[in-house]
């Protein structure tokens, strides 16, 4: 983004999916001065409550949530893998 000089993203894409893009985009740009935008994209269909208890939509809610933890379990790997040694004054 800094190559480009874009200030601001919008991201889109299934509502199952933005936890988890918040998640690595807010990671991946730490630096206060991006504005990210998520939204769920319109396209999908709005479900009724009663329709997050069948089989397919656990399904997906879990493999999310799976995908959320190997996500966070691999981004403290490699903070404790690649600490850089404290600078001697």
């Amino acid at each position: 983004m800094d190559d480009a000089g874009y200030a601001s993203a919008l991201f889109v894409s299934s509502p199952y999916h933005m936890r988890r893009i918040s998640l690595i985009s807010k990671t991946v740009f730490q630096d206060e001065r991006y504005q990210l935008i998520f939204r769920g994209s319109r396209y999908a269909r709005p479900s009724s409550f009663f329709s997050l208890f069948r089989q397919p939509k656990i399904e997906q809610v879990f493999e999310e949530y799976l995908k959320i933890s190997g996500f966070c379990l691999y981004h403290l790997y490699d903070r404790v893998t690649s600490k850089t040694p404290a600078l001697e004054t």
